[in-house]
C-alpha cells in the first residue's frame, strides 16, 4: 500500500490531494483516489489483479500513468509512520491507473505489489517502482507490453528514512 508520498518539491500528497500526474497526454492534475461502487476511496490498486477489476478494467487499456515522487510513507499497525526512498534519495516513478470519474474530474490509484524485504515489516505491499525512462514510457505508450510489464519489474533499492511526525490518519481532516 501506499498511503502517502512525497513530490521531489518536498509536499506531501495525501489521498484526497490534487497532484501532478503523468500520461501519455502529458501531465495534468489530478485527485488522489477512485470512489467504488461503495463510495469508499480506492487509492490503491494490486498491479496482479487490477486488469481484472471492473473498476480498473478499462484503465490498464488507456488510464495509465505515473507519479514522481521522493519518497512513500508506510504505517505500521502501532499507527507510526515510516519513510521510504532510494539510498541516493532520487527521483521514483510510481505506476498508477487514471479514470474519469462520474463527476467529471480524472481521478488516479497507484499500482501497489508485494513489499520488498526491508519494507515487509512495516506493510505486506508497497508501490510498484518504474524504475528507468524505457520502462516509463513502455508503460505509458505499448499497449500489448504494459500489462506484463508489471510483473517484470525488478525491486527498486529502498531505505528507510527518519521520519519526524507520526501520521495518525491518512485523509486530510
Amino acid at each position: 500500500m501506499c498511503g502517502r508520498y512525497q513530490t521531489p518539491d518536498e509536499k506531501e500528497i495525501r489521498p484526497g490531494d490534487t497532484a501532478l500526474v503523468y500520461t501519455a497526454q502529458g501531465t495534468e492534475h489530478m485527485c488522489w483516489g477512485i470512489s467504488s461502487i461503495d463510495k469508499k476511496l480506492i487509492i490503491n490498486a494490486r498491479s496482479e489483479t487490477a486488469a481484472e477489476k471492473p473498476l480498473f478494467r478499462q484503465a490498464m487499456k488507456t488510464g495509465r500513468a505515473y507519479i514522481e515522487a521522493s519518497a512513500f510513507f508506510e504505517w505500521d499497525g502501532h499507527k507510526r509512520c515510516h519513510a521510504f526512498t532510494t539510498p541516493d534519495q532520487a527521483k521514483i516513478y510510481l505506476a498508477a491507473l487514471y479514470i474519469q470519474a462520474q463527476d467529471g474530474q480524472k481521478r488516479f490509484a497507484i499500482l501497489t505489489q508485494p513489499a520488498q524485504e526491508n519494507a515487509k515489516g512495516i506493510h505486506p505491499r508497497m508501490p510498484c517502482f518504474l524504475p528507468s525512462e524505457e520502462y516509463r514510457h513502455l508503460w505509458l505508450y505499448n499497449n500489448e507490453l504494459a500489462p506484463a510489464l508489471l510483473n517484470e519489474l525488478q525491486p527498486l533499492q529502498i531505505e528507510r528514512i527518519q521520519r519526524e511526525a507520526e501520521q495518525i490518519s491518512l485523509f486530510n481532516e
